[in-house]
């Protein structure tokens, strides 16, 4: 069969498949633009299918007619009759192919015909059995048939339906057998069951994983719609399934041995639907961000009740206007639609949404305008580049923080508006240019003349003023230098006297250290320098290690043997204080304060993540320099603190969960909500008899749990004391906002803040006035 046979064949087969009179003329007119007598002979063989469907009915009813059974076809033939060939039937319920025996006939496309049929062995279950239509077996629909199943084949997702069986029916017909989806289109679901604008986007971002799992695999749909995307019910749980994989592309490499050839100009998907790049039928290759502005549609769809452009108006407007109206026309946001329809519709589409109007407005504006409409972008490189992409900005949105999706920049909408007024602006540019020109000469002429004679002026009264100004500037410079030199100098006496206040011998050495002249300074320093430099010279004192970062935790553990530390950037450190060397280096990630040592010093417990990035709690032995076990928890650890004989560990995490680990058993015993305020920014502490748990709060609350009776006591008044036990009142709200720890003794709860006018804050059981009421 030559190229142009085989052209013909294809355009046929697709024009027949359109039912509309109006979208197959549309769809004439673009595949034979350049090809009238193509057009015509298409049109001849379309007018008379109908007629040909007729022949081949009465055809084979003749040849089983009673007065033709004693002559073969051979005979007739010699005699000049017409020899008629019974097709041979299409299946029906019942009939078997292969394995599988037919129930019922589920759907018709194109090509090929989808029953519902039951397997009988090796095992007993209801499939869905696709195969081509008879008639239909054309090479290139057998390609695109082979295409589809090894698409299916390729994929493994509990959102797309999986392929079980292939083979060929007993006439040579190819067909495979995937999982049975009884469902409803993912539109109609959603309204049927009334599902709000959050239940929507729960089931549209799995529709995203499923095409995003099809693009890993090198799979472009193609043709993504309502209709093959059905919602099925497991254990009454939707579940949406992508389907009809049947103009599907690849990637990379290719779907099946056999030629499936888009033509150049050949019209593939669903208009409504369907991406610029494939309105454009151009040298234009199709990729993965196609399948984005098709879930784009969707979803506006989904939001909204209707695609971005009305299906039936765009073949009211023929192939052309369909093509134009995809590549340049900007569709309105979702929020705009709902704007613009009447009051009974959108009633209409907010009841089906389980909320009112303005409700749904409010919803729809901002976020999730941005989000569409990212989608539908004309410029695909302005798109999501992936379908995870998509279905991760709509779950920010359900988590209320922040989209990737931004409103475009104004100088973006400029470039849009100038495309759009090309001529416009070419001429608004070329005159404003001319006259910036012309009085750009005129000023510049005008002002020449007199900034050459200012200009000579002025540099003989700089050359005058510089010299003078120059020895001027030095005296001064060396004046001032030497006098700032003196305010550092006295500056830095006192900041080495409070750092050896505070036994900082590293800071006081490192301030003594800068105020030595170096060649050509005059040398400030005098006995006060000396009598503070004989200080800091103590052979008892000395720095273990000087971090870069700062140190966010410190505590011993092993009787005294290791000094533990903690950087920002949540890096453990183990040091030997005697010998002064490292002994271990624990990368780790999270919260710095997120680290505690057991009462007996052996065992040392700080947040971190394990290899999948997943926040977990380490337990180290710091005896054997081991590591002891791993927890996982919910959220990034905050606080730890372990119970009494390190039987036991309080871990308070980023998810506003205190959860108390048996160590021994490496379980969870208890969980304690912490209150909506808590976060990055929570405290923990267990008292010595394991009996009492205390939670520090952001709001600067403080929580105290009985673990025995797990239940909060309340009733607790708390007063702030300085150091000379004045009472200052109720803490307010900076110091509460700078709470950070929480140590429990028995009764007693001291928390430390950041303030330095405030030292501790107690609870009292003993003192009627600071008491529990």
């Amino acid at each position: 069969m030559n190229d142009a046979r085989q052209q013909e064949e294809t355009l046929f087969d697709a024009a027949r498949k359109l039912t509309d009179p109006v979208q197959r003329k549309a769809f004439l007119d673009a595949a034979c633009a350049d090809n009238p007598e193509l057009r015509r002979r298409l049109q001849v063989l379309l007018s008379a299918e109908p007629d040909a469907d007729k022949f081949f009915e009465e055809s084979g009813a003749a040849l089983n007619a009673p007065g033709d059974a004693a002559e073969s076809p051979a005979e007739r033939a010699e005699q000049g009759d017409t020899v008629r060939v019974t097709l041979p039937p299409e299946e029906q319920p019942g009939a078997r192919i292969g394995h599988y025996k037919l129930r019922e006939k589920l759907g018709e496309g194109g090509c090929g015909v989808v029953y519902v049929a039951e397997q009988e062995e090796p095992v007993r279950r209801r499939v869905a059995l696709k195969v081509v239509k008879l008639g239909m077996d054309t090479r290139q629909v057998v390609a695109r048939f082979e295409a589809e199943r090894q698409a299916l084949a390729m994929m493994d997702h509990p959102n797309i339906a999986k392929v079980l069986d292939a083979g060929t029916t007993e006439n040579g017909r190819p067909f495979f057998v995937m999982e049975l989806v009884r469902g409803v289109r993912i539109t109609d679901y959603c309204d049927q069951n009334h599902l709000d604008t959050n239940e929507r986007l729960e089931l549209f971002i799995q529709v995203c994983n499923a095409v995003q799992h099809a693009h890993q695999k090198g799979i472009i749909h193609r043709d993504l719609k309502p209709s093959n995307i059905l919602v099925t019910l497991h254990d009454g749980v939707p579940v949406p399934k992508v389907i009809d994989f049947g103009i599907a592309k690849a990637t990379q490499g290719r779907l099946t041995d056999g030629t499936v050839y888009t033509e150049l100009h050949q019209f593939i998907g669903t208009p409504a639907y369907m991406s610029p790049e494939q309105a454009e039928m151009s040298g234009l290759d199709i990729d993965t961000r196609s399948d984005i502005y098709s879930l784009g549609v969707l979803l506006y769809e989904l939001l909204t009740g209707d695609t971005p452009f009305d299906a039936k108006d765009l073949l009211k407007q023929g192939l052309d206007g369909i093509r134009r109206t995809i590549r340049e026309i900007e569709p309105p946001r979702p929020s705009t639609r709902l704007a613009t329809l009447t009051d009974a519709q959108r009633t209409t589409v907010a009841k089906a949404r389980s909320t009112d109007s303005v409700k749904l407005g409010s919803q729809l504006r901002g976020d999730l305008d941005w989000v569409v409409m990212k989608c539908l972008e004309k410029n695909r490189s302005r798109r999501y580049e992936t379908a995870n992409g998509l279905a991760m900005d709509l779950s920010r949105f359900l988590h209320n923080e922040p989209v990737v999706a931004r409103p475009p920049s104004s100088v973006y909408r400029l470039e849009k508006l100038i495309r759009r007024n090309k001529l416009v602006f070419a001429a608004g540019t070329i005159v404003v240019l001319t006259l910036i020109v012309g009085l750009g000469i005129a000023t510049w002429s005008l002002f020449r003349e007199q900034r050459a004679r200012r200009e000579a002026d002025l540099r003989r009264q700089e050359a005058d003023k510089a010299r003078a100004d120059e020895q001027q500037q030095r005296f001064r410079a060396e004046s001032e230098e030497l006098r700032a030199r003196r305010f550092a100098y006295a500056s830095d006496m006192t900041v080495v006297q409070q750092a050896l206040t505070a036994n900082n011998l590293g800071r006081a050495r490192e301030v003594l250290e800068r105020n030595r002249p170096t060649s050509g300074q005059t040398d400030l320093r005098g006995w006060e320098w000396r009598y503070l430099w004989q200080r800091c010279r103590g052979d008892s004192l000395f720095t273990l290690h000087k971090q870069p970062d700062s140190v966010m935790m410190v505590a011993f553990a092993d009787n005294g043997k290791a000094v533990i530390f903690r950087d920002v950037f949540g890096v453990v450190r183990l040091w030997d204080p005697i010998t002064r060397q490292q002994l271990i280096d624990l990368a780790g990630f999270g919260q710095g304060r997120a680290l505690a040592v057991s009462h007996d010093g052996t065992l040392l417990a700080y947040g971190s993540t394990n290899a999948s990035r997943r926040p977990v709690v380490e337990l180290w032995n710091v005896t054997t320099k081991n590591s002891v076990a791993q927890f996982q928890t919910g959220g990034f650890p905050v606080s730890l603190a372990f119970g009494p004989e390190g039987k036991t560990l309080a871990v308070y995490a980023t998810d506003r969960m205190v959860r108390i680990w048996d160590l021994e058993a490496q379980q969870v015993i208890k969980r304690i909500p912490a209150q909506e305020s808590g976060g990055h920014q929570g405290a923990v502490a267990l008292s010595a008899d394991g009996v009492w748990l205390a939670v520090g709060e952001l709001n600067g609350e403080i929580r105290l749990f009985n673990l025995n009776t797990r239940q909060q006591s309340s009733g607790f008044r708390i007063r702030i004391f300085r150091q000379d036990d004045s009472d200052l009142g109720r803490p307010n709200r900076r110091s509460r906002r700078h709470s950070r720890r929480a140590r429990l003794v028995g009764r007693l709860a001291c928390i430390w803040t950041r303030r330095q006018d405030l030292s501790q804050c107690e609870w009292r059981s003993d003192d009627p006035l600071l008491g529990c009421h």
